[in-house]
């Protein structure tokens, strides 16, 4: 049903018009095919037959159109929806992997991150949730920041994040160790006054196209595991994705 509303939903003024064209030809086709079956009718009766379908078909016709093409549009905010993490605006996981492996295998050749902001949960207990809330939307808005035309950018859900940045390679991790980890100050609720100062750690992993994604994410995470262990706030490469 989602396949027949998308191939059928008019996407400017010209298909709609063609569209309709087409749908009232079909049903004067039709038409004529019952009358011929039916009463034998000869050929020349072709075009009174189109004419009357134009006639009392049309206005069906347009309201289909407007229905489905509506139906598309909804359709298509949903999937946006089910794809985007609502407290940032980000992808997520969902939409992160639609982006940037098809198949479940990445589909070029660059760098993978993952991050995690440090002390978060000290974050929550400390000033509460909603600062909490207010801290992941400005590491968002950082994110946003470092990240150049086709890099891809996610929250994989709680404090982590994930990012791809196709071509790249080891030569932009001294600039992105740097812009990643030397925190995010925010001022907002609790915090108004002193404000609280956010670092992140990171795993990266050079993911060759092909690679599947899961194993690239593994090895990620166990370079993000050996960031936390060797102080946080830093940037760790591990080898390529098998």
């Amino acid at each position: 049903m989602e396949r027949l509303v998308t191939v059928f939903a008019p996407r400017n003024r010209m298909d709609f018009a063609l569209k309709a064209m087409l749908l009232i030809a079909a049903i004067g086709g039709l038409n004529y095919a019952r009358e011929l079956v039916l009463h034998g009718q000869r050929a020349d009766t072709l075009g009174v037959i189109l004419r009357d379908a134009a006639i009392v078909g049309t206005p069906f016709v347009v309201v289909v159109l407007l229905v489905v093409r509506h139906l598309d549009r909804l359709q298509r905010q949903l999937a946006n929806l089910a794809a985007t993490d609502l407290l940032t605006g980000l992808p997520n996981r969902r939409g992160f992997l639609e982006a940037v492996a098809q198949g479940g295998r990445i589909d070029r050749d660059g760098l993978l991150l993952l991050l995690d902001v440090d002390h978060f949960k000290r974050v929550n207990d400390t000033y509460g949730h909603a600062v909490g809330d207010i801290c992941l939307q400005a590491v968002a808005r950082h994110l946003r920041s470092l990240s150049r035309v086709g890099d891809g950018i996610g929250r994989f859900g709680g404090e982590e994040f994930v990012m791809f940045l196709p071509g790249a390679g080891p030569e932009r991790l001294d600039e992105l160790s740097r812009l990643l980890t030397k925190g995010v100050e925010v001022r907002a609720g609790a915090t108004a006054e002193a404000g609280v100062q956010i670092t992140m750690s990171a795993g990266a992993v050079l993911a060759r196209a092909g690679t599947v994604a899961d194993a690239a994410l593994n090895r990620a995470d166990a370079a993000l595991y050996r960031a936390k262990e060797e102080g946080r706030a830093r940037l760790v490469l591990t080898p390529d994705a098998a």
